[in-house]
């Protein structure tokens, strides 16, 4: 059962070509929530699995998580989706991911 707490982090997606003052503030909603991921490590209780190999796989939890979270927005890219301008006509848009 999932409950937000000091246990889990969010991730979250932010339009970045506004400016700073905006984007930081939270009610002009530059910023939404995606997924929290739990920050639990994936231990060795019963496994005799070395120091690397435990790192590898967080690593590899993480990197396949996050490709699980993005996988619409990759699609959107590719495909384009219709959204609502500001100057209030439909154009298909095409949402390039950077980091």
């Amino acid at each position: 059962r999932f409950q937000p707490n000091r246990h889990n982090c969010g991730v979250y997606l932010m339009i970045g070509n506004l400016p700073k003052a905006v984007r930081q503030k939270p009610s002009s909603q530059a910023c939404i929530l995606l997924a929290y991921f739990s920050v639990d490590k994936i231990g060795k209780a019963g496994t005799k699995l070395s120091q690397t190999q435990v790192k590898t796989r967080n690593c590899q939890l993480f990197h396949e998580s996050m490709k699980i979270i993005l996988e619409p927005l990759k699609q959107a890219e590719k495909e384009g989706i219709l959204m609502t301008s500001g100057d209030g006509l439909i154009r298909r848009v095409y949402p390039v991911l950077a980091s």
